[in-house]
């Protein structure tokens, strides 16, 4: 299943917020953190292997932003 959704953890107060979406939907994508930032990488939509790398910084309100891969 593929998704769009993206979600942000408030650990003071112990809940899970949702943030803009996920500008693609997609699944079996990795994810590191560099800097403060998640970037996502990789993963299978629903018709082809994504190359796109989104970067989602928590100290913005804004979800992942979307970048062309090579």
């Amino acid at each position: 299943e593929t998704f769009y959704s993206t979600e942000r953890y408030d650990i003071t107060e112990d809940r899970w917020e949702f943030v803009d979406p996920y500008p693609v939907n997609k699944y079996g994508h990795e994810g590191t953190v560099l800097n403060g930032k998640l970037y996502i990488t990789g993963g299978i939509t629903s018709s082809s292997t994504s190359k796109q790398v989104c970067v989602f910084d928590p100290g913005r309100e804004a979800g992942p932003g979307g970048g062309s891969g090579g």
